[in-house]
């Protein structure tokens, strides 16, 4: 795709901050030409990338196409792209490349590195500037010089080379691999093709961004960041580099959903500018000079990513699949009139704008198990979705699919990404969701892609039907030191060494012992070994004998007989000063004990008056106004001549009581009169002289059995 060679003018001598000062008598040459030249062009590149940055800026869209006999093309559109030099890199016309061809021309070198096919492969489309000789004029030469020599290139033209590069990072200390252009005549098979551009810089921004969106402006939290605190979550982003762009510096595994660090209103501004000033004064220096002698100098990179693509490749060195495209991770400039209409825009309320700002990142992930990626979805709806609906890639490798996804919280947009082998520590993770296969939780029938291009909602990590989201595996952290974040206490899963956090449910030990507890004092305390009543353990006080069947010895102190009581003894202290088995003394009879059996106070309706004694029921046997009625209860045995068994009934009546109807009766003497003994019952007659019914008292003894 480069139709020229690669020329550079001699800069050895060139210096970028000085510039010719014009003074009468001054002999003008080449270098003082250059340098005047070079002076400008530097001017112009150090604005665009310390004031811009870099990255595609219009068109340069990769796709693919089929030419039918001719296999897949790679195409790449019309556009203009800013290098991290701060060249400017246009390229005017559609450029394409035969993957096929590609594949076959560095058989040799990726059969090096991957072993034989099938295999997937991963590579990078990257655009690099270049500068082009061109309209070659004569210029004077000694005698005996050629035409050839006494020709030189009055121009040089702004050029590009776009190539193909693996999809991975430089192994360190590697010296760097170079490819040809794309369309160029192919190298010697030997050679080996390039590794994807670092993005250092780009990955920084990105994480700032992420770190930017993790705070929120509120008053009342729990606790604040200061500028001393904010500032070195700035200097951090220096530690994040070697993940993929867009993960989040600071992600504690585990963090709810929710703002991860707050700013107090009335400080805000002091706390965001102090943070920008360690960015601007100590984070980027070390960006983009870590590699010249100055930062006034341009740096060694002077190409950019347009995207990552991945494909199958079969036995017979061709594509054996679909070519996956991923932008994701291409850097790009949005223009200033584009940015202004972001600051209106963005203070809106309702309307789609304010909601395509609201959520412009689809997921976080970040790792909770060697094999689990958990990924916080940040789309206002609650979703589901299947295992098939996401895949994970690591290292920048072809995205794998997942054994299973779980949700660990009901309710949150919070999902399990689990894959079939352990991912090794400090990798770079991405993970693509389908949302074609993701639904609405409480609509299956409406997919997240449905959503999406209704335009409710706009996400910067789209492309097409994906979603893309990027972290890192579980970190390698050997030094409990190297730990930060702990005085925050922001996990409240954890029990605080002081106590002052209670249990949130039952705590299991495990089999294992607690040890070292002070002696209980107070009711509630936990109790140690020797406090505890134990089996085995000698009784005191009133019993006698050991835990758990211990007797009872005594009664307040006062000790109890050993004698075996007799049927119907009763406990009676006696003169000997003990509790012994005693006859209860009731009047005995020949035919056995007296005792009152039960009694009441009624109405004459039957029900009590007051409460009952031993279960008595009172119920009528005929008509209201008769006066008859049942006594019923637990404590009766029908008499017979084999139980011996007798009752007495005895009874007063009300001088005022109640007649049928509710009217009060006057005062009469009454008399209560024992009718029979039924199956469940005694049948009596309660009635005034004056014939009406009255409130009764009644008491009923029995007599043996």
């Amino acid at each position: 795709m480069n139709k020229c060679n690669s020329a550079a003018p001699v800069t050895q001598k060139l210096d970028p901050t000085k510039r010719v000062n014009y003074t009468a008598g001054l002999v003008l040459g080449v270098d003082e030409f250059q340098q005047e030249q070079y002076y400008f062009i530097e001017r112009t590149r150090r604005h665009n990338r310390f004031l811009h940055g870099y990255g595609t800026v219009s068109g340069l869209r990769v796709d693919t196409a089929d030419t039918g006999g001719g296999g897949l093309e790679l195409r790449i559109s019309p556009g203009l792209a800013v290098n991290p030099k701060g060249q400017d890199i246009c390229v005017a016309d559609t450029m394409c490349a035969r993957l096929d061809t590609w594949l076959q021309t560095y058989q040799q070198a990726l059969q090096a590195i991957f072993g034989a096919p099938p295999f997937s492969l991963g590579l990078s489309v990257v655009l690099c500037a270049r500068d082009c000789q061109t309209d070659t004029v004569p210029i004077p030469g000694e005698p005996c010089r050629s035409q050839q020599d006494s020709m030189a290139a009055s121009r040089i033209a702004d050029s590009f080379e776009l190539k193909l590069c693996l999809d991975m990072d430089a192994p360190v200390g590697s010296p760097p691999m170079a490819s040809p252009p794309i369309g160029s005549p192919p190298l010697n098979t030997g050679d080996l093709p390039c590794y994807r551009p670092s993005q250092t810089e780009e990955q920084a921004v990105r994480d700032f961004g992420r770190l930017l969106e993790q705070i929120d402006i509120v008053e009342n939290a729990s606790s604040y960041l200061t500028a001393a605190s904010f500032s070195d979550l700035v200097r951090s982003l220096l530690t994040g580099i070697g993940s993929p762009p867009g993960s989040p510096p600071i992600s504690p595994p585990g963090s709810p959903p929710g703002s991860l660090y707050h700013l107090p209103p009335d400080q805000a501004c002091d706390i965001l500018r102090a943070g920008f000033l360690v960015w601007v004064t100590e984070v980027r220096p070390q960006l983009s000079g870590k590699d010249i002698p100055i930062a006034c100098q341009p740096p060694k990179e002077c190409c950019v990513l347009l995207a990552e693509i991945h494909f199958p490749v079969n036995a017979s060195w061709q594509i054996g699949g679909a070519v996956d495209i991923d932008e994701m991770a291409r850097p790009y400039l949005l223009d200033t009139r584009l940015l202004q209409e972001l600051v209106i825009c963005a203070g809106r309320t309702g309307g789609t704008a304010a909601v395509a700002f609201a959520a412009d990142t689809f997921a976080s992930i970040f790792a909770v198990a060697s094999d689990t990626m958990r990924a916080w979805i940040h789309h206002p709806v609650i979703l589901s979705m299947p295992a098939a609906a996401a895949a994970i890639a690591v290292s920048g490798g072809v995205f794998q699919p997942l054994v299973a996804v779980s949700q660990p919280f009901a309710g949150v947009n919070i999902f399990d990404l689990r894959v079939a082998a352990a991912i090794p520590t400090d990798t770079p993770v991405g993970v693509r969701f389908n949302t074609a296969q993701i639904v609405n939780a409480a609509n299956p029938a409406e997919t997240l892609k449905s959503e999406l291009d209704g335009g409710g909602f706009l996400y910067a990590d789209r492309q097409g039907d994906s979603l893309f989201a990027f972290g890192s595996s579980l970190r390698s952290v050997t030094a409990h030191g190297a730990l930060s974040g702990l005085a925050n206490d922001d996990h409240p899963q954890y029990l605080r060494t002081d106590g002052s956090r209670t249990l949130g449910g039952n705590w299991s030990a495990g089999a294992h012992r607690i040890t070292n507890l002070a002696a209980a004092t107070s009711p509630g305390d936990a109790v140690r070994f020797e406090q505890a009543v134990k089996v085995g353990d000698t009784a005191g006080g009133d019993l006698a004998g050991q835990y758990a069947a211990p007797t009872v010895a005594g009664l307040q102190g006062k000790p109890v007989s050993p004698a075996a009581p007799g049927n119907g003894d009763v406990l009676l202290f006696n003169a000997a000063g003990q509790w012994a088995p005693t006859v209860a003394p009731f009047v005995r009879a020949p035919g056995g004990l007296y005792t009152i059996a039960a009694a009441g106070f009624f109405d004459v309706n039957g029900a009590p008056l007051q409460p009952p004694y031993n279960g008595l029921v009172v119920e009528r046997a005929a008509a209201a106004g008769a006066g008859q009625y049942f006594l019923q209860g637990p404590w009766y045995t029908v008499p017979t001549a084999a139980n011996r068994i007798g009752y007495v009934v005895k009874g007063t009546a009300q001088d005022v009581g109640q007649a049928v109807g509710g009217a009060a009766a006057p005062p009469a003497q009454a008399t209560v009169q024992f009718l029979s003994f039924g199956p469940t019952g005694i049948q009596i007659v309660v009635l005034g002289i004056d014939g009406r019914e009255r409130n009764f008292m009644i008491e009923v003894s029995r007599y043996g059995g």
